[in-house]
């Protein structure tokens, strides 16, 4: 049976996890699924090679860049894109950067680029070593928004994300995310005021659109949810399982 083989890295460790594909209320019962916590890749003790796996990143907001370019094919356009980030960022031995074209022009193309400096690719060069075919390397608030951005029908919402304390935000227009947020070691106490640090951003960033609807997922404080409530359209998707 065809499996989906995760690997989840965060500052403390790395989970390693294997889901069946099979969607069977049978896969509750059986022993298709396995989550092994490891110090290194070579403790997972099952074979490896010729396997694709997708890295899921913990605690790593993402930088999301727009830009205007003239019409070009592929090959220039990822150059030309690479060479506006490195002089940006200046240093980009951990830069990780994918595109999307939004709009596309008669001679000229919209583009949103999303860049991530991950200090840990070393995880990913030994995952290589041991045979591992990488298909992806993706942060773990986008990997999980990914499951859910197809249910929710509204134009611009915000969506909350709590996962091993860590508190991600991030905006939504179209369908599309254009604004996050990581906060680390926030308490309980703590969350309003986050909360208005990333709508004053977004405000900043968004001037002409309201965003009045908020989504959480794994997000323990009902009572704040229904205090957001008095505010905001507010729906709680409960606890995310990862498929």
């Amino acid at each position: 049976m065809h499996k989906k083989i995760f690997l989840e890295v965060n500052n403390k460790n790395i989970m390693y996890r294997e889901i069946s594909n099979k969607n069977s209320i049978f896969d509750l019962f059986n022993n298709n699924k396995i989550n092994k916590s490891v110090i290194s890749i070579k403790d997972i003790k099952v074979k490896l090679k010729n396997r694709n796996l997708i890295i899921l990143v913990h605690g790593e907001e993402i930088y999301i860049v727009f830009m205007e370019l003239p019409k070009m094919n592929r090959e220039n356009l990822f150059r030309i894109i690479k060479e506006e980030l490195e002089n940006k960022f200046k240093k980009m031995d951990n830069i990780m950067f994918s595109y999307e074209i939004i709009r596309r022009y008669k001679y000229r193309l919209e583009i949103m680029v999303f860049c991530m400096n991950w200090h840990n690719m070393k995880v990913a060069e030994k995952c290589d070593d041991v045979g591992f075919r990488i298909k992806g390397i993706v942060p773990i608030q986008f990997y999980i928004w990914e499951n859910y951005k197809d249910k929710i029908i509204n134009e611009n919402y915000i969506f909350i994300l709590m996962r091993d304390k860590i508190i991600y935000f991030i905006a939504c227009h179209r369908g599309k995310i254009v604004f996050n947020n990581v906060f680390k070691n926030i308490s309980k106490d703590g969350f309003f005021d986050i909360l208005e640090q990333f709508r004053v951003k977004l405000s900043i960033l968004m001037p002409d659109l309201r965003f009045s609807h908020i989504f959480f997922v794994d997000f323990p404080y009902k009572d704040i949810i229904e205090k957001l409530s008095e505010n905001y359209m507010c729906k709680d998707l409960a606890k995310f399982i990862m498929k």
